[in-house]
């Protein structure tokens, strides 16, 4: 777990080690959801990224947000157009 982590393991207890784990993985799957989601938006199925995230729990209060491959294209597009901008 210490190393999933990034911590050296000898200054905590299992416990903190556990809890420190549980947080990454959470924290990793909230940034892997969205993409997933993403990807399948542009296959034409417009998903919730919150079905793809183990750690979800419905009785956290989020709003479901769904988006269709053309407003994900348009937003993508508008992304590019401004990252452009600040490279050059």
């Amino acid at each position: 777990m210490a190393g999933a982590v990034g911590v050296d393991p000898f200054k905590y207890t299992f416990y903190e080690l556990r809890q420190m784990f549980i947080s990454r993985q959470y924290h990793e799957w909230s940034r892997f959801a969205p993409i997933m989601a993403m990807m399948c938006a542009f296959g034409g199925k417009p998903v919730d990224p919150s079905s793809f995230n183990p750690f979800h729990d419905e009785l956290c209060g989020t709003q479901k947000v769904m988006i269709t491959p053309r407003e994900m294209f348009s937003l993508l597009k508008e992304w590019e157009s401004t990252s452009r901008g600040r490279a050059s």
